[in-house]
């Protein structure tokens, strides 16, 4: 497989296809989802540790930048603040912001489906029974997607800080070592799960893990460039007030094109190795001609 074929077919799939659009929405709806999200974070970790809070703040200036980091510690410290989240009301508040934070994944769902190349996509519903009872079975899904998202997050936070006590260590490389490897393994978890249940036609798990740990690894490394741009493009300052928020945004706007990025990569390689596959078959089985009669 030659490398300027992988950028040819990379390329015009990427051009062909509304790549920065799906991210400038999920960063949209991102901005509405992210505090219901939080909250119940907060709700799940004072359960079990108040350290965890700190740490996940810590997690988040690491891998969002101070700027953006100061939102979510924002909104953490708003909802510790709430008094009602055990109510009626603030149950029934808190299941509104969930189905509004259930939005993101309907838009990855699209997006991803554009770029697997999805064939059986669901059909027209024309019966209202029918179309409800489908909405109703889709925004389920989408809320324990968002419920599985928010248990691998706190798991990952309770591994890296358990491994972080346990194997103290006054290197720097050696924690940094142990923080990428974490990063890398729960972060396959979680695209891996993305890659194969969001779509509406399941991917192999083969090609879904494939997706995965090369969206992973894409992900690791480009955070670091994202944060590097982010702290020295002066966005912050030039919104005022609002240039926390918007960093934010703007980090998630870069990640998630880094996701569509390592699922373009993924269709790409798969792609490449079918025609390889198909050239190898007609070469073997192609017949000889028969020489001609002189």
């Amino acid at each position: 497989m030659k490398f300027k074929s992988f950028i040819d077919v990379f390329v015009e799939r990427f051009l062909s296809t509304n790549t920065t659009t799906w991210a400038a929405s999920l960063a949209f709806y991102t901005s509405l989802s992210l505090a219901p999200l939080l909250i119940l974070f907060v709700t799940f970790s004072s359960r079990l540790s108040p350290d965890l809070q700190n740490t996940f703040v810590s997690e988040a200036t690491y891998m969002m930048g101070p700027q953006a980091a100061s939102t979510v510690e924002m909104i953490i410290m708003n909802a510790k603040s709430r008094s009602d989240l055990s109510s009626i009301s603030g149950m029934v508040g808190m299941a509104t912001l969930l189905l509004s934070a259930s939005f993101i994944f309907g838009e990855l769902r699209s997006a991803l489906n554009q770029i697997f190349e999805v064939k059986n996509l669901p059909k027209q519903l024309t019966t209202f029974l029918s179309a409800t009872q489908a909405f109703i079975k889709v925004y389920i899904f989408q809320m324990g997607f968002a419920f599985a998202f928010l248990f691998i997050m706190i798991v990952s936070l309770v591994i890296s800080t358990a491994l972080s006590a346990i194997l103290y260590s006054d290197d720097a490389a050696f924690k940094a070592f142990i923080n990428i490897a974490i990063s890398i393994l729960f972060y396959s978890a979680l695209f891996t799960l993305l890659f194969h249940f969001v779509p509406s036609e399941r991917l192999t798990w083969r090609r879904s893990w494939q997706a995965g740990l090369m969206t992973s690894l894409l992900f690791v490394g480009g955070k670091e460039l994202i944060g590097l741009y982010l702290g020295n493009s002066g966005i912050s300052t030039s919104y005022g007030a609002a240039g926390s928020l918007v960093v934010l945004l703007a980090w998630v706007y870069y990640s998630a094109l880094i996701i569509f990025i390592g699922a373009h990569c993924a269709t790409t390689l798969a792609i490449l190795s079918k025609k390889a596959s198909e050239s190898v078959a007609h070469t073997k089985f192609v017949p000889l001609k028969e020489p001609h009669e002189v």
